[in-house]
């Protein structure tokens, strides 16, 4: 390997860990001609279509961060102290070229913000690439595409004059061209950037180290960018074990799927103060029965049902024993599976013969679970009030409404217009009675035994 072309290796490796710190935009490759310095170009053996999807593919290493800008930018007559953040984003245009190859011309905007000590002319100026940009680029392209993918590559003519580490001649190379011999005052280096080899299939031309750059320079910014490398590592690592050592308060209730509603009070129908989102978490106050009492900000509190939330593992209550898992509310048990009109087909009297709204509801588990005539009645009712309210002033013809239990242990409730009013309206304590006013086959799926 050439001294030059070490050199460039070195210089590839101080870009990797570089661009590893920077913040590497995911930028789309952009056509448009802007005044970016002069381009490259390099000739493929592909298709257009090829090279355009290795293009597309490449897309992030088409604009990022520089950590420092000494050997990327054409400015050996200025210094670049007071330069920092600097920025590039290459412009790539693909175009066929005869014969089933394709041109890739690049161009390397590169911008910087300028620090000057006085700060009356700071801000955001645009540098000329010196080429090095634009040529990794395009040897990114070339291993995409493959090894020996390459015919020819035209170098910058702009940096061709000055001898810029990544120009390429203006001169399309179709073999090797033996480099001049060094002049006695001159150094291998500089002499290899000034004339660089021509590409070739088997050697595919790649952008050389700025003469004005010792192999020294290059190792420590080498160096100083693997000590960055390793000083964010240590850092990163420093936030996993926080994170690992922090506690997770063991009294929230997590809530399962976003739209769950967070009630007034611990009932069905009680005022909605807020719909909660997926993964928000509550203090827990209090547990009862179906419902979590939750602190929702300062002296605010809230209702949401248990089957909605994710309890702490064991939690136990303020002042109270560790709870077990309470039973399915009637609403996690049951589900409405169709509904029709038709004509009442039992021997109910109030509704022999009319028209009627029939639900067919089937239970949510496939195990045959039985179900307490608590639950059923109290999923009944959420079908009957909701019924009445559909219902309304409108289709006078349906004279009452039936639920039907479609599952091992079913039975059928019936109920008039008139039943169904009156429900609307009844205090809990006086549930009972209303039941006993409707129809239900058979009367044992619906009241407890142990109620008189």
């Amino acid at each position: 390997m050439s001294c030059g072309r070490c050199a460039l290796a070195i210089g590839r490796i101080a870009i990797v860990p570089a661009l590893v710190l920077g913040s590497i935009a995911c930028a789309a490759v952009s056509v448009r001609a802007a005044a970016q310095g002069a381009a490259v170009e390099r000739t493929f053996k592909k298709p257009k279509d090829d090279v355009a999807a290795a293009v597309k593919e490449l897309h992030t290493s088409a604009s990022g961060r520089l950590p420092l800008l000494d050997g990327f930018v054409d400015a050996a007559d200025e210094s670049l102290g007071h330069y920092e953040r600097g920025f590039f984003q290459c412009d790539v245009q693909v175009t066929p070229a005869g014969a089933g190859t394709t041109l890739v011309r690049v161009t390397a905007k590169i911008t910087a913000w300028y620090a000057e000590p006085s700060g009356a002319n700071a801000g955001y100026r645009e540098l000329a690439s010196n080429g090095r940009i634009e040529g990794d680029y395009l040897d990114r392209l070339e291993a995409r595409l493959g090894a020996g993918s390459a015919v020819a590559a035209a170098r910058n003519s702009k940096a061709a004059g000055s001898g810029s580490p990544a120009s390429h001649s203006s001169k399309t190379a179709t073999s090797k061209e033996p480099a001049p011999v060094a002049s006695a005052g001159s150094t291998p280096g500089a002499s290899r950037a000034a004339q660089p080899e021509a590409a070739s299939s088997d050697d595919p031309p790649a952008p050389t180290v700025a003469p004005s750059e010792s192999f020294d320079a290059i190792r420590k910014r080498v160096e100083l960018s693997e000590k960055q490398v390793k000083d964010l590592n240590a850092y990163l690592q420093n936030l996993e074990q926080i994170k690992r050592n922090q506690t997770h308060p063991a009294d929230l209730a997590v809530v399962k799927l976003g739209g769950a509603p967070v009630l007034n009070k611990p009932q069905r129908d009680a005022e909605i103060l807020f719909t909660a989102a997926g993964d928000d978490e509550f203090q827990i106050l209090d547990l009862t029965g179906a419902w979590v009492h939750v602190q929702i900000s300062g002296e605010s509190r809230g209702w949401i049902r248990r089957a909605q939330v994710d309890l702490p593992a064991g939690f136990v209550p303020a002042g109270g024993a560790k709870t077990a898992e309470e039973p399915a509310d009637a609403d996690d048990l049951f589900h409405v599976s169709r509904e029709e009109t038709s004509a009442f087909a039992g021997d109910w009297g109030p509704l022999k013969g009319k028209t009627v709204k029939l639900f067919w509801v089937a239970p949510n588990s496939t195990d045959n679970q039985l179900t307490s005539p608590h639950a059923k009645r109290e999923y009944a009712k959420t079908v009957l009030l909701n019924a009445y309210t559909a219902l309304g002033t409108a289709n006078p013809e349906i004279a009452g409404v039936v639920v039907v239990f479609d599952s091992i242990d079913g039975g059928q409730i019936a109920a008039t217009r008139a039943n169904l009013e009156q429900l609307k309206n009844i205090a809990p304590a006086n549930e009972l009675a209303f039941w006993r006013q409707c129809s239900l086959d058979p009367p044992d799926a619906f009241l407890d035994k142990t109620k008189p």
